[in-house]
Formats: C-alpha cells, sequence, structure tokens
C-alpha cells in the first residue's frame, strides 16, 4: 500500500517533502501499521475508515492488492 501512495503522490507531482492528508476507505485494519504507512508516505493526518468519503479529497484512485480493494485518496497540504 504504501508504494501505491507513493507512486500516486509522484503521478500528482509531489515532492518528498511536499505533506498530505491521506484518507484510505477499506475494510481491512491496519492496526499497528497505520503510523509507519503516514511516515512512509509523507502524511501529517491520516484517516483509515470503510465509511465512504470523497467529495473533499482533490486526488482519488482505487487500488487492489492481494484481492483486497482499497480507495486511496489525498489532498496536498
Amino acid at each position: 500500500l504504501t508504494r501505491r501512495v507513493q507512486a500516486f503522490r509522484k503521478k500528482a507531482g509531489l515532492k518528498m517533502q511536499d505533506q498530505i492528508e491521506l484518507a484510505i476507505i477499506t475494510d481491512y485494519s491496519f492496526g499497528k501499521w497505520e503510523k509507519e504507512i503516514q511516515q512512509k508516505v509523507g502524511a501529517k493526518k491520516i484517516t483509515i475508515t470503510n465509511d465512504k468519503l470523497g467529495e473533499e479529497f482533490e486526488y482519488k484512485k482505487p487500488e487492489e492488492i492481494k484481492g483486497k480493494t482499497f480507495e486511496i485518496m489525498f489532498n496536498i497540504l
């Protein structure tokens, strides 16, 4: 997932120092990995939920990893 978020950031033209607000919609629980994901992708804030979000996010992309579906969304801060 981290790799997918990083590739999405790159496609959006972000640099390493650019901070984002990240949301991931999934029914998968990341538990102890949430903070690590947040640090590795340069997210000032991270929300992981199974509720539909999206209207407030500029960048959105559906992903599937090992049979699990995710929707990655972020705003540039």
